[in-house]
């Protein structure tokens, strides 16, 4: 023992019978190989969102050969089983896949005055058509020369996303992208939120979504959290699936635009996302209450 420690025990001694720490083993540790793989398949959700999709992911992978067929009482404990069980079963997988991309924001100046400022809490939740974008650098570990960036567009209301690439940091990229993706959106377009890089600050950008009746709005410099909502959808869909590694060919742009759309299906129609319903303040803590997990769709 240091002396600390024995300091800490004279000073308050233990009384009574110790308590006894049991290694039990999990009861669920046997449904870890088919819990992962639906995990897999899910794009790595979090516990609330896994339990939600478990039963018709079960149902589907079995139908489809995508999973062994299981026991019944395997069955039972997957169905049976706690968010909070999921995320400590699968809690090691989670850590091992801790990455960090490089970021290319650079700051646009020309048309700052013209583009008004929104915050977080700024949206209108109850109606649909009002997208937050941002652009995701798939250049590896080296920012020298040209390659392909992806841009994501989430809608406040729904988190219906919309997704594209192009080859290098250009303007015309960026609306022939908002061209493509508006004829795949279920409704129309009335707003359109970034971040204050230069690639979206600018005249062209600010023409085009006067001429598509577009309300144009930008985030606050160096507070990410306005734009919180395509944020985390940088994480969840580009990076979960497409990665780190640097992509600069034109082949590889095709490619990489055929995966997104695939992408963009398969969150739009078969990804359960929260909803907030209500919140409140009870002194310094702030309550959430949310929906029932439910896709965009």
């Amino acid at each position: 023992m240091n002396r600390v420690y024995i300091a800490r025990i004279l000073r308050k001694p233990k009384t009574g019978v110790p308590k006894l720490r049991r290694n039990k083993p999990s009861r669920y540790r046997r449904i870890l190989p088919p819990l992962r793989m639906v995990w897999e398949a899910s794009n790595h959700d979090c516990g609330k969102r896994l339990k939600a999709i478990l039963p018709p992911y079960l149902t589907l992978m079995t139908r489809h050969g995508s999973m062994p067929p299981l026991r019944d009482e395997d069955v039972h404990l997957l169905l049976s089983i706690s968010a909070s069980s999921i995320d400590r079963l699968l809690a090691p997988e989670r850590k091992a896949r801790l990455l960090k991309g490089l970021s290319t924001t650079r700051p646009g100046s020309m048309v700052k005055r013209d583009v008004p400022m929104r915050t977080f809490a700024g949206w209108d939740d109850a109606r649909c058509g009002f997208f937050e974008a941002d652009l995701v650098a798939l250049c590896g570990d080296s920012l020298r020369g040209e390659f392909i960036f992806t841009m994501t567009m989430t809608d406040i209301a729904s988190g219906w996303i919309a997704l594209g690439a192009m080859l290098g940091r250009s303007r015309q990229g960026c609306t022939q992208i908002l061209d493509e993706a508006s004829g795949r959106i279920p409704f129309p377009m009335l707003g359109f939120d970034s971040d204050n890089d230069g690639v979206f600050i600018n005249n062209h950008m600010l023409d085009y979504c006067r001429r598509r009746g577009l309300i144009f709005t930008r985030s606050r410099p160096n507070h990410s959290n306005d734009s919180c909502h395509v944020e985390q959808k940088n994480w969840d869909v580009v990076r979960k699936m497409i990665g780190y590694a640097r992509f600069e060919t034109e082949a590889q742009l095709q490619v990489l635009r055929r995966i997104l759309l695939l992408v963009e299906t398969y969150h739009n129609y078969f990804q359960p996302s929260f909803k907030l319903l209500e919140k409140h303040r009870d002194g310094a803590k702030l309550y959430r209450k949310h929906y029932p997990p439910k896709t965009p769709l």
